[in-house]
């Protein structure tokens, strides 16, 4: 619902008591009359992200290891060749190593990124986004990537553990289960878009889970799905029979995301002789056109970021009630704050919501499992809501780490963050 001239006369009064009392800086509703530029313009895209997914391979006892990783172009050093050219050019080295440090897959390759505009060399919304295949016998392997800025000779490097042990020959194989956004529902794994911090956003992509089936003993195989919330507790399952001709499968998702929260799914699938069961985390955000009303589960099912915005003693309250009384308490907790009583919408609650959202989207560090709520650029954010300013402060060609420093006028204060030895995370390390 848009807001007239006396409407937002009556919010900003009642927002900055709220600011008072729990730190949660309104800063989106209070700049109504000079909009400052989207939180997309300032953050774009996570700086880096990877995930690996294992599928059953076209040799009989293999699994094909996937890499699938993405960075902008923020992250890459471009050099200038012309007037009008810019280019990047970078190493990366895969390898798959066993308990005895022994390399039993591996891949070098170079690519190079050409932009036109010296902007575009600074973009966080464009992507170098690479896919690499690997294929390993069954077994516990440790996968080992690194990337190699070859102008600055600098280092981006990843380490995870591999468990493919369930992809022996002549038994049911079942690859991980991936999240995916698609335009039409083809179950063709190139054709489709990995979601790699398994975020789904309602009403704005198609969002499925896709995984590969081989080896099934029988005419059929069953499969059951079970979608659980943040509380573990079940909210909805479905079975299904797949041919044995069955190799890729692709399920529609769309009708199970629409209260936004954190979910689990799992696949349960048997043939005649033994079962395999997979199971992935993921995040449903709010619907653009959600309300206040129909917002309200997020902040009953999803309480735990309410610790960066309420008082200690409410949050203690609330984390200790028992779930019937939790639910009523965070209700409560909303009511009290709603600078429009007489209205369905409650917008501070819609503007929290947009910051957990966002916190959600763009700091999320999928390769340590860490939610982007839980990270400190997530807290200052949800805390104070878009920055004034970002400034970044890039490593010399020597190393260093990478540095944040967020601005906000209306605060007069400056956080600094610092990114981890890890990368794709950042830490408060000082405020001015």
């Amino acid at each position: 619902m848009a807001m007239n001239d006396n409407m937002r006369s009556r919010l900003i009064p009642l927002l900055a008591v709220f600011c008072v009392t729990s730190g949660f800086s309104q800063q989106r509703i209070d700049s109504y009359e000079n909009p400052a530029p989207s939180s997309v313009e300032f953050f774009g895209k996570p700086s880096f992200m990877m995930r690996s997914f294992a599928f059953p391979a076209g040799d009989d006892g293999k699994a094909t290891i996937e890499i699938r990783l993405s960075m902008v172009y923020d992250l890459l050093q471009f050099v200038k060749h012309a007037p009008d050219r810019y280019h990047a050019a970078y190493e990366i080295t895969a390898a798959i190593v066993d308990a005895k440090s022994n390399e039993v897959a591996g891949k070098i390759f170079r690519n190079e990124i050409a932009v036109q505009r010296y902007e575009d060399t600074n973009s966080r919304t464009s992507t170098c986004d690479e896919t690499i295949r690997l294929d390993v016998p069954p077994g516990d392997y440790t996968l080992t990537l690194d990337i190699m800025d070859l102008d600055t000779q600098k280092h981006l490097r990843r380490e995870e553990e591999l468990k493919v042990s369930d992809f022996v020959d002549g038994q049911l194989q079942v690859s991980t289960l991936v999240f995916v956004n698609y335009k039409r529902p083809l179950a063709v794994r190139d054709s489709l878009s990995f979601n790699l911090n398994s975020t789904l956003r309602p009403r704005r992509e198609l969002h499925g889970i896709y995984f590969e089936i081989k080896d099934i003993s029988g005419d059929s195989v069953a499969v059951q799905y079970t979608i659980r919330n943040q509380r573990d507790e079940q909210i909805d399952r479905w079975s299904e029979k797949l041919a044995a001709g069955t190799t890729a499968h692709l399920v529609d998702m769309e009708k199970w995301i629409k209260t936004p929260g954190q979910y689990s799914i799992e696949v349960y699938v048997r043939d005649n002789k033994i079962d395999r069961t997979r199971k992935e985390s993921f995040v449903v955000m709010s619907s653009p056109e959600s309300n206040g009303v129909n917002m309200l589960p997020r902040a009953t099912g999803f309480y735990e970021p309410l610790r960066y915005i309420a008082k200690g003693g409410e949050y203690k309250r609330i984390a200790s009630s028992p779930e019937a009384q939790r639910d009523s308490l965070i209700v409560d907790f909303w009511k009290q704050r709603d600078p429009t009583p007489d209205t369905p919408e409650n917008e501070l609650l819609d503007e929290y919501n947009r910051r957990l959202d966002f916190a959600i989207a763009s700091f999320s560090v999928s390769t340590i499992g860490r939610s982007g709520w839980q990270t400190d650029r997530g807290r200052i954010y949800i805390q104070n809501g878009q920055p004034t300013d970002v400034q970044r402060q890039m490593p010399s060609p020597r190393g260093g780490a990478r540095y944040e420093i967020w601005y906000y006028k209306s605060l007069d204060r400056s956080y600094i963050f610092r990114e981890r030895s890890n990368g794709g995370e950042y830490e408060l390390v000082g405020q001015q």
